[in-house]
C-alpha cells in the first residue's frame, strides 16, 4: 500500500516558501503573532480566570487567594497576608457533578454521513466509505479519550476547539483545546468571522529542539508573547500540575508551542515586506508555528476550514453569542465556596461550643488537670472545702447545640447545586419522595435531560465537524488500494481514494436528541425485545439480537451461545467470500450416479459443489450461524458483494448455510405422531360381561345371577311399562270414537202466531 505523501513532509520539502523568507520577514511574522496575544487583553484575562478557576475546582484546589492589584492570578492563600482560618477542608460537590456530566455527556455520539448529491454515483460512495472509515478512525486516534475530553471542557470552559491532522510522524492526530488552550476574537459570533485562531500548548523543550534541528540553539523554556502570553501559560501549568497556584516556575523542561492561524485580512499589520510575502506565497491564509519563543515555520493553510492539511472545528457548551460564554458548572462555584465555608463553620462549632466544667479552686489542683485522661471507671480525688459538698464545688455548663440555621443552609445548598446545575436525581434514575412509579420516574429523567439538550446538541455537531475532517485525513493517509476495516461485526473492504473524490457531509442522527446512558440503551432494549418476542418469540434468539442481549447485558461473564456462534460466523463469511465453492466427490448420490454411469459405459457427470469452510456436524450451533447466514444474505453487505460480482463468494456463502441446515435437520428428530383415538358404543347383554366391566369399574353387584335377576326385573319393568302406555292409548282412542258418533242435541223455536198465542209444544 503506498502513501500520500504527508504534510509536514511537505512543509520541510525545499519548495517550502517559509524557507525563502529572510530574517527580517520571519519578524514581521512573529510581530504579528504577538499583535494577537495582545488583543482583547480585558476580555481574555477574564474568559482564563474563569477557566482557570473552575479546572482548580474540578481537581480539588477550592481555597484560592486572587491577586486582583498586581498579577491577576491565583495563588495559595497563605500568600495573601491574611489570617487564614483554622478549618479549610474542601467538602467537594463539584466533581461528583463534574463526573456526572461526563459519563453523561461521552456517550458515543450519533452521526450520519450524507452524500451532497444524490445523483451523482461518487458523492453515494464516498458518504457510505466515509461511515466505514469513522471505525477505523476511533481507532487510529482513541476517540473515546477525545469525547471524554471534550464533556470535560464543557463543563468547565466555554468554548472548546479540535484540531484534526496529520502530524510530522504520520499520524492522524485529534486533539482538544478549551479556553486555556485557545484564543481567538471573544467578539465575534461565529469561526467564519475569526480573523486568527491561537493553539497553545506545553512541550517538551527537547522534542521540540529534535523536531526543529534548525532552530534548537534559539528554542528557549522562558515565557514568549509578552505579559498576556505569561498568565496563560502560569494558568495552564497549574492545572496540569494540580498546583493551588502561586509560587509555579516557569519549568525548565518545557516550552510553550502556539499554532496561530491567521486570515489574509492580518497581513494588513505586517510590515510591507512581510505583507507582499504574505499575500504571494499564503493567499488563503498561513499557519505560524512558534516554538519557545522562535518561529520556526509558516505553513499555508486557511483557518478553520477542512482541507487535506487538516481542519478545526468548535463549540460552545451555551447558548451566546460571543466567544466567551458560560460553562455548564460556572454558577456551581459560588455555591462550592458558600458550601465549603459553612461546613468548616460547623466543625469549628463542633470543636470550641463543648460546654465547660467549672470546679472550685481550692477543691481540686488546677495544675493537675491538663494531666488527666478521661477513662472509664476512672477515680478522681476532690477535697471539699469545710462546710461545702461535692455539688457546690463542681458546676457545668449546659451542652451547646450546633446552628441549626447552619445545618439547614448545607442542606439547601446541596439542594440550590442540583437546580444550578440541573444535574439532578432523576438524572441518573434515582428516586423522589413524592414519585414512585416507573412512568414518573421515566418522565422526570427525560426532564432533566432535556436540560442537557443544549450542550448535547453542540456536542453532537462538534463531532460531527470533527469526523467530516477526520475520515478525509485518514483517507489521504492510506492512499490508495482496498483497505479493511470493521463494520457490521463483520470486516469489509473499500477503497479510501474513493472518499477523497466524493462530496458529502457528516451531521448528527436527528433520532439522538438526548444523551443515553447504557442503562437508557439497556431498558430500551429490554421492552423493544419483550414487544417483539410478544409478537414473535423468534426474533429475540436472532444473533444478532443475542449479541446486543449480552453487550448492554454488561456481564462480562454472561455466555450466550448464539451471540458467540454469531461471531464465528461473520468470521467464516468472510472467508467464504473471498473463495470459490470446491467440488464434493464424497456426496452419496453423486457416488451412486457416477457407479451407474461407469455401468453403463458413460462419463460420469461432475461432483456437485460445496462449500470452502466446512462445519462441524456434531458441535456447531447450527441454528444461530444458519440464522446469521440467513440474514446476511438479505443484507446491504450482500448487496455490496453482488454489485462488485462477487458471484461465487455468495454461492460458497449459500452452500455452507445449506449444509447447516442438513445438520440441523439431521440432528432434529422426527415429529411423534399419535394414532388416531376411536370410541366406539355397543350393547353388552352378557351378564359375565358386564359383572366383568362393572369389577373393572369397582361396582359391588358384580355376580352374574345378580346381574341376571336384575336384567329379568328390568324386562319385567319395561314390559309393564309398554303394556300401561299401550292400554293409555287404547283409552283414548275409545273416548274419541264416542265423541265422533254422539246425538245432535236438538233445540226447541217458538214460533210466534199473529193470531193469537198457541200452547207451546
Amino acid at each position: 500500500m503506498t502513501s500520500a505523501p504527508l504534510l509536514d513532509q511537505q512543509e520541510m520539502a525545499p519548495q517550502n516558501p517559509f524557507e525563502l523568507a529572510t530574517d527580517s520577514i520571519r519578524a514581521g511574522m512573529l510581530d504579528l503573532f504577538r499583535d494577537v496575544m495582545n488583543e482583547e487583553r480585558t476580555s481574555r484575562r477574564a474568559e482564563v480566570r474563569d477557566a482557570w478557576k473552575q479546572r482548580a475546582f474540578r481537581n480539588g484546589q477550592q481555597h484560592l487567594w486572587y491577586d486582583s492589584k498586581h498579577t491577576y492570578a491565583f495563588y495559595l492563600p497563605e500568600a495573601s497576608g491574611r489570617e487564614l482560618p483554622e478549618f479549610m477542608a474542601v467538602h467537594n460537590m463539584f466533581t461528583p457533578h463534574y463526573r456526572s456530566f461526563v459519563s453523561i455527556l461521552s456517550a458515543n455520539p450519533g452521526i450520519n454521513f450524507v452524500e451532497k448529491d444524490l445523483q451523482r454515483p461518487n458523492d453515494v460512495t464516498a458518504a457510505t466509505f466515509a461511515e466505514k472509515m469513522r471505525s477505523r478512525v476511533d481507532r487510529m486516534v482513541n476517540m473515546r479519550d477525545r469525547q471524554a475530553e471534550v464533556a470535560g471542557n464543557f463543563c468547565t470552559d466555554g468554548r472548546t476547539i479540535t484540531w484534526s491532522r496529520i502530524d510530522s510522524k504520520g499520524k492522524l492526530r485529534v486533539t482538544v483545546h478549551g479556553v486555556l488552550e485557545s484564543k481567538v476574537p471573544i467578539f465575534a459570533r461565529k469561526m467564519e468571522r475569526w480573523s486568527y485562531c491561537v493553539l497553545s500548548e506545553e512541550v517538551d523543550s527537547d522534542e521540540a529542539k529534535e523536531e526543529y534541528p534548525d532552530n534548537a540553539d534559539k528554542i528557549s523554556s522562558e515565557v514568549d508573547g509578552g505579559a498576556d502570553s505569561t498568565y496563560e501559560r502560569l494558568a495552564r501549568l497549574n492545572v496540569i500540575s494540580n498546583k493551588r497556584g502561586g509560587g509555579v516556575d516557569s519549568l525548565k523542561s518545557v516550552v510553550t508551542e502556539h499554532n496561530c492561524w491567521l486570515k489574509k485580512s492580518r497581513y494588513r499589520k505586517a510590515p510591507d515586506e512581510t505583507r507582499q510575502f504574505l499575500q504571494q506565497f499564503y493567499s488563503q491564509g498561513v499557519r505560524l508555528v512558534i516554538e519557545g519563543g522562535e518561529l520556526v515555520n509558516a505553513v499555508p493553510e486557511a483557518l478553520g476550514g477542512a482541507d487535506v492539511s487538516g481542519g478545526l472545528a468548535v463549540a460552545w457548551p451555551s447558548p451566546g453569542q460571543g466567544q466567551s460564554r458560560p460553562s455548564m458548572l460556572k454558577n456551581l462555584v459560588e455555591v462550592q465556596e458558600d458550601f465549603n465555608d459553612y461546613k468548616n463553620e460547623l466543625r469549628e462549632q463542633a470543636k470550641y461550643l463543648n460546654s465547660g466544667t467549672w470546679v472550685h479552686g481550692q477543691a481540686v489542683d488546677p495544675e493537675s488537670l491538663p494531666e488527666q485522661d478521661g477513662k472509664p471507671g476512672n477515680v478522681y480525688v476532690i477535697n471539699p472545702p469545710n462546710g461545702m459538698k461535692v455539688d457546690d464545688c463542681v458546676s457545668k455548663e449546659p451542652q451547646n447545640q450546633l446552628s441549626p440555621d447552619l445545618i439547614a443552609a448545607c442542606e439547601s445548598l446541596l439542594q440550590f447545586g442540583e437546580f444550578t446545575t440541573g444535574d439532578l436525581p432523576s438524572l441518573q434514575g434515582s428516586g423522589t419522595p413524592d414519585q414512585e412509579t416507573a412512568s414518573g420516574q421515566k418522565l422526570l429523567q427525560d426532564q432533566a435531560k432535556g436540560q442537557l439538550s443544549t450542550a448535547w446538541n453542540a456536542y453532537q455537531w462538534l463531532f460531527a465537524d470533527t469526523y467530516a475532517i477526520a475520515v478525509r485525513l485518514a483517507a489521504q493517509l492510506e492512499g490508495q488500494g482496498d483497505i479493511a476495516v470493521q463494520g457490521g461485526g463483520m470486516q469489509d473492504s473499500f477503497n479510501p481514494q474513493a472518499i477523497l473524490e466524493g462530496d458529502f457531509g457528516a451531521y448528527p442522527d436527528p433520532d439522538s436528541a438526548y444523551p443515553e446512558t447504557p442503562a437508557d440503551k439497556a431498558a430500551a432494549l429490554q421492552m423493544v425485545m419483550t414487544q417483539l418476542g410478544q409478537i414473535d418469540p423468534t426474533i429475540v434468539s436472532q444473533p444478532d439480537n443475542l449479541k446486543l442481549i449480552k453487550q448492554y447485558s454488561r456481564l462480562k461473564d454472561l455466555v450466550i451461545p448464539g451471540a458467540e456462534a454469531r461471531d464465528k460466523q461473520l468470521q467464516e463469511i468472510e472467508q467464504l467470500l473471498n473463495e470459490p465453492p470446491i467440488p464434493n466427490p464424497n456426496d452419496p448420490q453423486y457416488q451412486q450416479a457416477a457407479q451407474q454411469a461407469m455401468a453403463q459405459g458413460q462419463q460420469p457427470p461432475p461432483p456437485p459443489m460445496t462449500c470452502s469452510v466446512p462445519i462441524d456436524a456434531d458441535w456447531d450451533f447450527h441454528k444461530a450461524e444458519m440464522d446469521k447466514v440467513q440474514e446476511w444474505l438479505s443484507s446491504d453487505a450482500c448487496s455490496e458483494q453482488q454489485r462488485k460480482g462477487n458471484v461465487q463468494g455468495i454461492q460458497n456463502v449459500k452452500l455452507h448455510g445449506a449444509a447447516h441446515r442438513q445438520a440441523l435437520q439431521a440432528q432434529t428428530p422426527p415429529p411423534h405422531i399419535e394414532p388416531p383415538k376411536v370410541s366406539m358404543t355397543m350393547a353388552v347383554t352378557d351378564p359375565s360381561t358386564i359383572a366383568q366391566f362393572a369389577q373393572a369399574a369397582g361396582a359391588t353387584a358384580t355376580t352374574p345371577d345378580g346381574i341376571a335377576n336384575s336384567q329379568v326385573l328390568d324386562e319385567r319393568e319395561t314390559a309393564a311399562k309398554t303394556q300401561h302406555v299401550a292400554a293409555q292409548a287404547q283409552h283414548q282412542s275409545v273416548l274419541a270414537a264416542k265423541e265422533a258418533v254422539s246425538p245432535a242435541k236438538v233445540t226447541q223455536i217458538q214460533i210466534p202466531d199473529q193470531s193469537g198465542p198457541t200452547e207451546k209444544e
